[in-house]
C-alpha cells in the first residue's frame, strides 16, 4: 500500500472513530439524564429571551433524532475512505463542533458544581475530534505531494 493510500484510509478510520465516540457520548448523556438538565435550562433561557428559538425535547424525539443522525454519519464512512471533497469540508466543521460540544460539557460541570450528563465521554469526543482534524491535514498534505 503506497503512502497516499495509507493516509486516505487514515481519514476514513478517524471518521469512524469520531462517529463511535459520538455514539458513546450520546449513551453517556442518555444514561445520566441529559434532558432533565437541558429542558429546564431551555425554559429558563426562554423566560429571559423569549424570541430565542431553543427547542425542548421529549425523550423519544431526542434519542430518535440522535440515533438517525449517528446512522447517517456512519453511512457516510465509505465517502471518507474515498476522500470525497465535500465530506472533507464537512469533517472540519464536524470535528470543531464536537470539540466545542465536549468543552461545553466541562463548562456545564463547573457551572453546575456536579458532573453534567455527557462529561465522562467528553475527553473521548475531544480526542477523537482532534484525531479527525489531524488526519484531514495529513491526508491533504500527502494527496497534494502525491499529485
Amino acid at each position: 500500500m503506497d503512502s497516499r493510500r495509507r493516509f486516505i484510509s487514515h481519514f476514513g478510520i478517524s471518521w469512524i472513530v469520531l462517529c463511535l465516540a459520538l455514539a458513546v457520548h450520546v449513551a453517556d448523556e442518555t444514561v445520566n439524564g441529559f434532558l432533565q438538565i437541558y429542558n429546564p435550562m431551555v425554559r429558563n433561557i426562554k423566560e429571559h429571551l423569549p424570541y430565542l428559538p431553543l427547542p425542548e425535547f421529549k425523550f423519544e424525539i431526542w434519542i430518535g433524532g440522535l440515533i438517525l443522525g449517528l446512522l447517517i454519519l456512519l453511512f457516510l464512512s465509505p465517502l471518507a475512505f474515498r476522500q470525497v471533497k465535500w465530506l472533507r469540508y464537512f469533517s472540519y466543521i464536524f470535528g470543531i463542533l464536537m470539540i466545542f460540544n465536549g468543552i461545553i460539557h466541562f463548562a456545564g460541570t463547573i457551572y453546575l458544581g456536579r458532573p453534567m450528563p455527557g462529561v465522562y465521554s467528553s475527553p473521548l469526543l475531544i480526542a477523537s475530534s482532534i484525531y479527525l482534524l489531524i488526519s484531514l491535514r495529513l491526508s491533504k498534505r500527502k494527496i497534494s505531494t502525491a499529485s
